[in-house]
């Protein structure tokens, strides 16, 4: 009942009504004035350039790349249709997220900060850029956001439509990337645990749990082959996991004469003084670089035999370079950097979500500090736990998948960590908002009791029958959150 009580104050209050029509306008204004832009990885996600469906779209892994996103291309018949599907999914998620938070919060107030923090977020170019790219970003985004709306619904209702909705769209969203598997992985233990603690919806929550198991495990198995179907119809010859060595060894091995002694001294990696030139330069040069790496037989060898393991190998044999190496293209990788576009938004606004790079992991680290300071003063972590806890549980999964992507990947940050960068942000306002929530509700329910007159002296009574007759004065506090 509470539930529906709940959600009945979207549905009778115009505010939100007002919001989602601002963000659906603006995105409608984006959607006319960006172009779709096709970029040289298009064609393995779509086909094109002498590749076929059946070439990009398996599932069993014989195709370059997870089948989320080709499966998704298929049903469209071009790269505006597709670009249109992907405006819409987006619209959708962020909307959906908006409404849930505003359905569960209890003040008004912050019900509306809430909506407008999430839309106002989905509306910044470092999010509706990728929506116009032929590539894997824009759902990788908007299936996230999707699934801690649907997450966050569930916890707080325990209905079995929201419990159905979530198993269905995290099973997608994990063959979207291979990197999702790890922030899937933290889904499947917060269902595991909420299995343990609660009663309700048990049986379900253990099969959609199982579910997803199935799914990280099916990109597991899958990506060997993915690998070599790769390495099969790329014009080098490389695996996508050599190949991403190569350009590690481009733009952070080679340019860097610590961490090339490094993988030369401890890791035993050779010399290719061909490859070694081109990565003095600032250009990417990325096919000559390549073609002098194939034209050393030695590196070739040594890249099969150690592409998959050099990056955690690194961090072991010099773990204090490799934190600064790391520390050095994190921030690239959690700017979010974009061509502002068609921003229908304020530069200031733009700005304050996502700061320049120089400032970039001081304001997100002091942000969400301060925020969860903040939430621990208002005691949000008892009377808001789902979002208190939700938010510390998208924000470690998030620090612990970007770790992971950079010690594999190399030159595009901005696109490998985009959906890092967007969620850090959600887990800040996720905690910025139980906090606010929770300190408005404590102030609120103080603020009768700093009001009830003091109780009368003996002496001023008329009577002890008038006495006995007062109720005694109670001390109203607000409850802890529980499951509606």
């Amino acid at each position: 009942m509470v539930s529906l009580v709940r959600w009945s104050l979207v549905r009778d209050n115009p505010l939100v009504v007002v919001l989602l029509a601002g963000f659906v306008g603006g995105r409608l204004a984006v959607w006319f004035r960006e172009p779709v832009f096709p970029t040289p990885d298009s064609p393995s996600y779509r086909g094109g350039d002498g590749l076929t469906l059946a070439d990009v779209l398996s599932f069993g892994g014989h195709a370059p790349r997870l089948w989320g996103t080709p499966l998704f291309y298929a049903i469209f018949p071009g790269d505006g249709a597709r670009a249109l599907a992907q405006w819409t999914v987006g619209t959708l998620a962020w909307s959906v997220l908006a409404v849930v938070l505003y359905a569960q919060l209890r003040s008004t107030s912050t019900r509306v900060v809430a909506a407008a923090a999430v839309l106002v977020l989905g509306l910044l170019p470092e999010v509706t850029n990728w929506d116009f790219a032929i590539m894997s970003e824009s759902l990788s985004i908007s299936l996230g956001v999707a699934v801690l709306a649907l997450l966050i619904w569930f916890l707080r209702s325990e209905r079995w439509p929201a419990l159905v909705a979530l198993t269905i769209t995290a099973f997608w969203w994990t063959f979207v990337r291979p990197e999702i598997r790890l922030m899937v992985g933290f889904l499947i233990l917060v269902l595991a645990s909420y299995a343990v603690l609660r009663k309700a919806r048990r049986r379900g929550v253990v099969v959609a749990a199982a579910v997803l198991v199935v799914a990280v495990g099916w990109v597991t198995a899958i990506t060997p082959v993915m690998d070599r179907t790769y390495a099969a119809r790329a014009w080098n010859g490389l695996s996508l996991t050599e190949a991403t060595f190569v350009y590690r060894l481009r733009h952070q091995i080679m340019p860097n004469h610590e961490v090339m002694a490094v993988y030369q001294r401890e890791l035993g990696m050779p010399d290719c003084p061909a490859a070694e030139r081109i990565a003095k330069v600032r250009a990417w040069e990325t096919s000559q670089f390549f073609r002098a790496y194939l034209s050393c037989p030695d590196m070739v060898a040594w890249g099969q035999q150690n592409a998959g393991s050099s990056g955690y190998r690194f961090a072991l044999a010099d773990p204090s370079l490799y934190a600064r190496e790391t520390l050095r293209v994190l921030p690239a990788s959690l700017s979010g950097e974009v061509n502002r576009g068609s921003a229908v938004l304020p530069e200031a606004v733009e700005r304050a979500v996502f700061p320049p790079q120089r400032v970039v992991l001081d304001t997100l680290a002091g942000g969400y500090l301060s925020a969860l300071v903040v939430a621990a003063v208002a005691g949000a972590f008892r009377r808001r736990k789902v979002l208190v806890y939700t938010s510390l549980g998208v924000f470690v999964a998030s620090v612990v998948s970007i770790f992971a992507e950079l010690m594999y990947s190399a030159g595009d940050y901005v696109r490998f960590g985009i959906q890092e960068a967007v969620f850090i942000r959600l887990a800040i306002v996720l905690t910025a908002i139980a906090a606010i929530d929770a300190l408005i509700g404590r102030l609120r329910n103080e603020a009768p009791a700093r009001a009830l007159p003091e109780p009368a002296t003996a002496a001023a009574l008329p009577e002890p029958a008038t006495a006995a007759a007062l109720p005694e004065p109670v001390e109203p506090s607000e409850p802890a959150e529980t499951t509606d």
